[in-house]
């Protein structure tokens, strides 16, 4: 009986001393939990930064052993809460997203439910996974009875819509924000996004009044600055310059805005040149430049001094000592790398102006014609540019650069000048004095002019021509006949290298008896075809087409994008539940190429490898929304892998990016199977390559405006 008394007792010293232990574990989870919560919010920072970084990942440690040596406490699920938002504020967002997933399907009946599947919203939407993000807050909204989350829930939801550049739409969930909870710490803000949201739709108007009634929500010192900043910056873009004054005028009055005093100064120094009084806002943005000096605002008000003396007084080596000056005035100012183009771009002009006078006429057309470039492109000042552009007409009427020069000209007219007439003489003028140039293509698109409607006879049209003997006729003689002529008669022409290449691929295609493979080393090409793609290569050595010939006579390689290998995506053993490994395994990551499976971070670097299709296909495929998958009011893109062929049409393709939604993936497919590419815009090596391409999904009309 003794014995029996005995062994009680030890047994009962054992389990208060471990309990003892497993309660003290958690409770230094929890004590360093809080510090670094308290610590970090005093901060007013959603970050960790400091001593709160240390504390969230001791956190992390405590609470990992808790989990790890007592599976079965009643405290798992508080220390997966922990763990998860330790690593959200230490911006670990995958492994905080994991761990708030495991708490979620193991514990559904958790207090901390509701707060997780909110912060497992906020992870997905700080990775940018939208669609996700936005199903986590819907949940949120829909299950807690939390009145704060359900607010947060109701703003994360505008901000997903507002990321995604949905801008109506964030005004809506924000603004239904504001009716349900006004009083909530968030108020200000969203009534602050709505402004923002409205700026970027370019209703000042309604920016305006949003940035105003901003105060109407008891603001903190620096938004309420920043609201009443924006709300001046919006009169002046409504023209109301005096009301946008009065509004800085007040903000430099007050002594709780001393730190900003130098923007502030800048925007009343810009009402005086908005309104035309240059001499005025020069001497205030000098004013600003003594005052401040080494200054953010320092640099810009050098930087507007460098604009008003180039676009408006056209002093541009005063210019030039102001750009110069804004560089060294605060080498770290957003302004720094314009100055910079600005100063190099004025320098350029002298050069230009000096080749422009050489004797080699073909490169005096090129340099005039790159200076008449630089006053539209990079100086602004489109009136001078018409002027260069016309010199390069009347000085070198015979040069490739002449019909470039009037398209130019057509351009400026339309597009910064808004003479619609004018611009359309110049377009004229392209196809009457300069029929055999490549710019009769462009000119005749502008002027809406079919091509089958005018008598020329250019490069693109014989290279047409050439293409339908190829693949309509079947008549190769003809075709090559036809390509050698561009190349002999055109020889400026863009299409002529593109011209050499192809019928350097027709002699390999067709006129070789013998099929050749540069990638095998055993394979003995025909002479025929080493000739073909060597005089491309030495004739447009340096292009697109030479890199290609070069490729094909295997003296240059083209880099493949490498398919990782399999690999298993698992969870580290020492944060696993047990028996809870197939509630949290998760594929949806994962993407199934041939017989490897890659994750997301895999494919984002597949795809930086891939070359992307550019421009516009020629005809593209109609993607049909499946009926079955409104519910899933997914829009957004179906990215692809796909090899191109020399007509421009997919013959093999890869799901890179999938939408989540398989009706949706196969419609994709679809909508690709269906689009043909334009094959000049594709770098020659890049033909039967894998390619990068995205289709547009949207919803109907129709569906995406019912609620």
């Amino acid at each position: 009986m003794r014995f029996f008394k005995l062994t009680a007792i030890v047994i009962s010293i054992t389990l208060l001393f471990s309990g003892c232990v497993y309660f003290n574990t958690f409770y230094l989870a929890k004590k360093n939990f809080n510090e670094a919560e308290d610590r970090r919010e005093k901060q007013g920072s959603d970050e960790a930064v400091g001593g709160s970084a240390n504390q969230y990942q001791a956190a992390i440690e405590k609470s990992l052993k808790v989990i790890t040596d007592h599976p079965d406490s009643k405290y798992v699920d508080d220390a997966l809460y922990i763990i998860g938002k330790s690593y959200y504020h230490l911006g670990d967002f995958s492994k905080s997203e994991r761990k708030f997933r495991e708490l979620l399907a193991a514990y559904p009946e958790s207090d901390y439910y509701d707060r997780a599947l909110f912060y497992l919203g906020k992870c997905r939407l700080k990775q940018e996974e939208y669609i996700l993000a936005r199903q986590s807050f819907i949940q949120v909204d829909s299950v807690t009875k939390n009145r704060k989350w359900k607010a947060e829930a109701q703003y994360m939801i505008g901000e997903i819509e507002f990321n995604e550049g949905n801008f109506e739409e964030a005004v809506k969930y924000y603004t239904s924000y504001l009716e349900k909870y006004a009083d909530a710490n968030l108020a200000p803000r969203v009534q602050f996004k709505i402004g923002q949201a409205y700026d970027s739709l370019e209703n000042y108007e309604a920016s305006k009044n949003a940035y105003l009634n901003v105060a109407d929500y008891g603001p903190s010192d620096s938004l309420y600055f920043q609201s009443q900043f924006n709300a001046g910056e919006s009169y002046y873009a409504l023209d109301m310059i005096d009301s946008g004054y009065a509004i800085f005028e007040k903000l430099s009055k007050d002594e709780k805005f001393y730190t900003s005093a130098g923007m502030i100064r800048l925007k009343l120094a810009e009402a005086l040149e908005i309104k035309g009084d240059l001499e005025a806002a020069v001497d205030e943005y000098a004013q600003i430049t003594e005052e401040f000096q080494r200054s953010e605002s320092a640099a810009r008000a050098y930087y507007r001094m460098g604009e008003i003396y180039m676009l408006e007084l056209s002093d541009l080596e005063t210019a030039k000592m102001m750009y110069d000056s804004s560089m060294t005035a605060n080498r770290r100012s957003e302004v720094y790398q314009m100055a910079l183009e600005r100063s190099a771009n004025i320098s350029k002009l002298s050069q230009y102006r000096q080749a422009a006078t050489a004797e080699d006429l073909e490169g005096a057309a090129q340099s005039q014609f790159q200076l008449a470039e630089l006053y539209v492109f990079e100086l602004e000042n489109p009136d001078t540019a018409l002027y260069e552009f016309q010199m390069v007409i009347d000085s070198f009427p015979e040069s490739e650069y002449a019909p470039k020069a009037l398209l130019a000209r057509g351009y400026i007219f339309d597009k910064h000048l808004g003479m619609k007439d004018s611009s359309r003489a110049q377009y004229r003028r392209v196809i009457e004095d300069y029929p055999s140039s490549d710019q009769v293509e462009e000119a005749a698109m502008e002027l809406n002019i079919s091509l089958e409607r005018i008598d020329a006879d250019y490069a693109g049209q014989r290279y047409k021509t050439a293409e339908r003997l190829i693949f309509n006729e079947d008549n190769i003689d003809s075709a090559m006949i036809l390509l050698q002529s561009i190349v002999d008669e055109f020889p400026n022409s863009r299409y002529a290298p593109k011209a050499a290449y192809a019928k350097a691929w027709l002699t390999e295609k067709y006129v070789t008896p013998e099929e050749w493979d540069p990638a095998d080393s055993t394979s003995v090409p025909d002479s025929v075809i080493i000739l073909a793609y060597q005089a491309v290569a030495d004739e447009y050595a340096g292009t697109p087409y030479g890199d290609s010939a070069l490729v094909k006579l295997g003296r240059k390689v083209v880099p493949k994008p490498r398919i990782p290998q399999q690999q298993q995506d698992t969870i580290p053993q020492d944060t696993v539940l047990p028996g809870d490994q197939d509630v949290i395994e998760d594929d949806r990551d994962l993407v199934v190429i041939g017989t490897d499976t890659i994750t997301a971070n895999e494919i984002a670097t597949l795809i930086d490898t891939l070359h992307v299709v550019d421009g516009d296909p020629i005809k593209e495929g109609d993607f049909v929304y499946p009926p079955s998958a409104y519910y899933s009011r997914f829009e957004g893109y179906v990215g692809f892998m796909v090899k191109i062929d020399f007509l421009g049409k997919p013959t093999d393709w890869r799901i890179l990016q999938p939408s989540g939604i398989k009706e949706i993936d196969e419609a994709a497919v679809e909508a690709l199977r269906y689009t043909e590419f334009d094959v000049g815009q594709i770098p020659p090596e890049f033909i039967d390559q894998w390619q990068f391409y995205r289709i547009r999904v949207e919803l109907p009309p129709e569906i995406k405006g019912r609620q």
